[in-house]
């Protein structure tokens, strides 16, 4: 590890899911730390991390100012939220179906579902 700043359990699919701030990148490894792989790399100082496994979603903020959205595996990244200002951790859940809120450090945004 190369210092994990934080970490998601998804507990369905029996996996760890973390982001390394030095080492700029998002891992995932199963519960007992085997088969550990790198999701996304060339990140500025990831901070916080979220998923959503039922809609096969992770969420991470990158250079504390933005906040992107991948798949799972790490596919299909898009930004979601930039330029703001000291994002440090991220966290999603879903209020109504037709709605998913985005926490951030510093930043609240309602996501309207397509």
């Amino acid at each position: 590890l190369d210092f994990p700043s934080d970490i998601e359990l998804d507990a369905v699919a029996r996996k760890i899911y973390w982001v390394e701030s030095v080492g700029g990148r998002v891992m995932r490894s199963d519960l007992d730390g085997q088969n550990s792989e790198t999701l996304v790399q060339g990140l500025t100082s990831p901070q916080g991390i979220a998923i959503l496994p039922q809609h096969n979603q992770l969420f991470f903020s990158n250079n504390v100012d933005s906040i992107i959205r991948t798949d799972l595996d790490g596919g299909n990244p898009t930004t979601v939220i930039s330029g703001q200002y000291s994002i440090h951790d991220v966290a999603v859940f879903i209020p109504e179906p037709a709605s998913m809120a985005l926490l951030a450090v510093g930043a609240l945004v309602v996501l309207r579902r397509r």
